[in-house]
């Protein structure tokens, strides 16, 4: 800085035999600051032939509780573009207002793509609006986007989205918040897609300052995702104090989820930001949530997913689940004593799990001294199973070194394994010199017993309904059978659609058309995947054998499959009740079968002779013009009226008409009664 001329940023450049100097400076004239973005001034080596340019300008007046702002800045055209699109006269910018308690931000970008139109807009509106404690309400957002689409970032850094920024720490440096617009990589563009957003600003008993912002996206699909910050700072800053005083605990929480019916997921997860501590700033905190679920179309339809710090140190985490951090905290209590904590719990389609661990470290040179503690835990569910291991260790250690490097360690430690049931288990005593090993429990390591089909039955199965019959379309009506009271379905048998559902597997599936004559069973499909079980029972593939069979009844001796299309559904299953082994739960196999035979889509089909069916009619093709046109080849006669011999109600009944009707419009002239069977005469 020297005097009103800042210097933000200096580079230099050497491309195409140019060699350029850039920087970003600020130049402050009392209430007035000018900002120049990347000002570059460049020549040839070869020659002298200088040049200028530059990116970007802003200004900003800020007198007293006032401040007036606002930056323009030039793009790249292929500033985060997908090959292919022809983007041309691309610009961006910000502005600010504030006044006292009201503050208006916003952001936007214009482009031309492929000789289209796109653009986005966010605005932040900032001002106490009121509301109870626990909801008060500092400020709302809206945007629009046509031709874009909104980038959510990976929830660890969805505070550095332009959008939180601006609703959440303003446009306090506009050259900062403009590199992340010239990088073209949060609202990109994205033809034939619509973004809107809305967003709340709030404060909870003034201890906690949240915003969400909420972003519906349209186009080829329907999208729904949602970003969020809320800070947490205790207790809240006394703008009276002389002193600040450093917060007791200031927690940061970043939020994210999304909604895509077109994908099949549904996802939200939750992480603290690195700048969270209790206590101390050297006390940080981390840690994250996520609760993920999919569904068809989804090829991991059924399986599901929700964590807090993650998932068992043994355990195979599947491609799509998210990494979650450990919760927990790492306090560096004194320059050599340092303390760390970690915990995580997980509930998947197999297994829940649990665990933790504690550790103390001081070190002084040499010398180390430590103390940890730990547990993890697996309960599968039915068969009912568990395997807990507890683990503590303490020593202390003193590196010299003489001919080398030595080091003398002095460790107390055991460990415990526990299983069941019964209760069982094995414990480990280390004394550094001498360890040994006890058993104790009736049951020694292994799996767990099956159970029976009773037990399954009821502890997994509907008590009603294994098979489900569901109308998906065509259903117009429903009405009361006279004699039995039964519900009947009136449907549309021209859009009839029936779709079954069983909770049981299907190995094979058969159809049965049943007549007054008898009936007949043919075979249908097969799963495409039989490599199921049941695992909680022990039962593999070949020990286990499931049929479906679908009948259609009728009154008549004629077969009902002409006029029905069958389709196979298939979905993906838990391993946990249909695998094929029994398992503890620690995901040696995939979570999920796939593609196993579950039920059956009925849908009608079209008669191999269509219906008479009133056809539709243009009216253009049946307009006239009643103005008199003259022309040499006729003329118009005055006359004293007008009669017809036919009988209009025969006419209509011959032409296959009930009226006649006449719009006007278009110059297509039809002579309707030149198709009467009987003269008309004018």
């Amino acid at each position: 800085r020297l005097g009103p001329f800042y210097m933000a940023r200096i580079g230099v450049n050497f491309a195409d035999s140019k060699l350029w100097f850039m920087a970003d400076a600020e130049l402050a004239l009392g209430p007035l600051t000018l900002s120049l973005m990347e000002l570059s001034f460049g020549s040839p080596i070869d020659r002298f032939a200088p040049a200028f340019n530059l990116r970007g300008f802003g200004l900003r007046y800020a007198s007293g509780p006032v401040e007036v702002g606002g930056l323009f800045l030039r793009i790249d055209n292929d500033a985060g573009v997908d090959p292919g699109l022809e983007v041309s006269d691309r610009f961006g910018g910000t502005a600010v207002i504030k006044a006292g308690n009201l503050t208006i931000a916003a952001l936007g970008e214009y482009a031309t793509v492929n000789g289209e139109p796109s653009f986005y807009i966010f605005a932040y509106l900032g001002y106490p609006l009121g509301g109870p404690a626990f909801f008060f309400v500092e400020g709302l957002a809206a945007g629009f986007g046509y031709n874009r689409s909104v980038r959510i970032p990976d929830v660890s850094r969805i505070a550095e989205h332009p959008m939180i920024i601006v609703a959440t720490e303003g446009i306090d440096n506009p050259l900062e918040l403009a590199g992340l617009l010239i990088s073209g990589n949060h609202i990109p563009i994205d033809l034939g897609k619509i973004f809107l957003a809305v967003g709340i600003r709030f404060t909870t008993f003034k201890l906690i300052d949240s915003f969400i912002l909420v972003i519906a996206t349209f186009g080829d699909s329907f999208r729904l995702d949602i970003m969020g910050r809320s800070k947490l700072v205790l207790p809240t800053a006394d703008p009276n104090a002389a002193k600040a005083i450093t917060p007791l605990a200031e927690i940061t929480l970043l939020l994210r989820g999304t909604f895509a019916p077109a994908e099949g997921f549904l996802g939200i997860q939750a992480q603290l930001s690195e700048d969270s501590y209790i206590l101390s700033r050297d006390c940080t905190l981390q840690g994250g949530f996520a609760f993920f679920t999919w569904f068809d179309p989804s090829p991991q339809a059924g399986d599901f997913v929700l964590t807090l710090g993650g998932y068992h140190p043994r355990y195979r985490k599947p491609a799509h689940y998210p990494n979650v951090p450990r919760l927990g905290f790492n306090w560096q209590v004194a320059p050599k004593f340092t303390i760390k904590g970690r915990m995580y719990m997980a509930l998947t389609p197999t297994a829940v799990m649990a665990g933790g661990r504690l550790e103390a470290v001081w070190k002084d040179g040499s010398l180390k001294a430590w103390f940890i503690i730990g547990a993890d835990f697996l309960i599968s569910w039915k068969p009912y199973f568990y395997d807990i291991q507890l683990y503590v260790s303490m020593g202390v250690s003193f590196t010299i070194w003489f001919f080398g490097r030595h080091t003398i360690s002095i460790e107390l430690g055991a460990d415990l394994h526990i299983w069941g049931p019964e209760f069982s288990g094995v414990a480990r005593i280390d004394l550094s010199i001498v360890s040994f090993t006890v058993s104790f429990g009736p049951t020694p390591y292994g799996l767990p017993q099956p159970i029976s089909w009773t037990e399954f039955n009821d502890s997994f199965l509907p008590a009603t309904g294994l098979l489900t019959l569901s109308i998906a379309d065509g259903l117009l009506s429903t009405a009361e059978e006279e004699t039995s009271g039964a519900e009947v379905w009136v449907i549309n048998p021209k859009t009839f659609r029936m779709d079954t559902d069983s909770v049981l597997p299907i190995e094979q599936g058969s159809y049965r058309s049943i007549n007054p004559s008898g009936s007949s069973v043919s075979p249908l499909f097969r799963s495409r995947n039989t490599h199921f079980g049941i695992s909680p029972m022990g039962l593999s593939a070949d020990k286990v054998r499931t049929e479906a069979s679908l009948a259609i009844f009728n009154n008549t001796n004629d077969d009902q499959r002409p006029y029905f299309r069958i389709k196979p559904i298939f979905k993906s299953i838990p391993r946990a009740l249909w695998g094929t082994v029994l398992s503890a739960g620690l995901n040696k196999e995939k979570e999920l079968v796939y593609n196993v035979l579950t039920g059956f889509t009925v849908v009608s089909r079209p008669p191999a002779e269509a219906p008479d069916e009133m056809a539709w009619a243009y009216k253009e093709g049946l307009a006239f013009n009643a103005e008199v046109e003259e022309g040499p080849d006729f003329e118009w006669q005055e006359h004293a009226g007008a009669t017809a011999d036919v009988d209009t109600a025969a006419l209509l009944a011959e032409l296959g008409l009930t009226d006649i009707g006449f719009q006007d419009g278009g110059a297509n002239k039809v002579a309707f009664f030149d198709l009467a069977a009987a003269p008309i005469e004018l």
